[in-house]
């Protein structure tokens, strides 16, 4: 807040004169007393740091609710969310900050395991709807005809269009149902009887 000049000289001047008087009494008394008591304590000052205890943390929590327009019931429906951020507790914290941006990737293994527990989920059989997908589009690929949304397709249930690493040893069977597909793609749904329905039949047909 500002104030006027004079207002500020005007309240220096009152606090002086009215303080002037018990300085001079406390001066004397200083004076006289001094010599008698000579014992003191020593006072000091923390110095003034941009660290925190250990364990400390914010917590920030904003919300947002409304009222329900009912007949007899009085109800609030709201959303809330919370962010929680550890405070630092040390220097360094600002030297060498432990925030490090980085891309993550998910490899095409991954993927396929993603779409598995879906169409599990859907009621298509899990991995074996994958292996059979793979297996039907290496025996009848996607050609030019459907377009950059075929390519796409094809080249995401062709398991050898990749380099990646296979995370883990049964991600072979990715491998294996495409080549089951090139060698003997009429029978991928015996194959894999696990899977009651393809999932290229949902958005594809087969004309013979």
């Amino acid at each position: 807040m500002r104030f006027p000049l004079a207002f500020l000289a005007t309240f220096f001047n009152l606090a002086f004169a009215g303080s002037s008087a018990e300085y001079n009494e406390s001066a004397e008394n200083l004076s006289y007393n001094d010599t008698a008591d000579t014992n003191y304590d020593v006072l000091s000052r923390e110095r003034r740091t941009l660290v925190y205890p250990s364990s400390s943390d914010m917590l920030l929590i904003f919300g947002l609710g409304t009222p329900l327009q009912l007949q007899q019931e009085s109800v609030i429906v709201g959303a809330f969310t919370k962010m929680l951020y550890a405070l630092p507790d040390n220097s360094t914290y600002y030297t060498e900050p432990g925030v490090y941006y980085a891309r993550s990737t998910k490899s095409r293994w991954s993927i396929y395991k993603i779409l598995e527990t879906a169409s599990e989920v859907f009621g298509y059989g899990g991995k074996g709807c994958i292996l059979r997908s793979i297996c039907e589009a290496a025996n009848v690929p996607f050609n030019a005809n459907h377009g950059l949304f075929g390519e796409l397709v094809h080249a995401f249930l062709t398991p050898s269009s990749t380099k990646e690493e296979l995370d883990e040893y049964d991600d072979r069977d990715y491998h294996a149902a495409e080549l089951q597909g090139h060698k003997d793609g009429d029978h991928c749904s015996e194959l894999y009887p696990e899977c009651k329905e393809s999932i290229l039949d949902i958005f594809t047909t087969i004309y013979h």
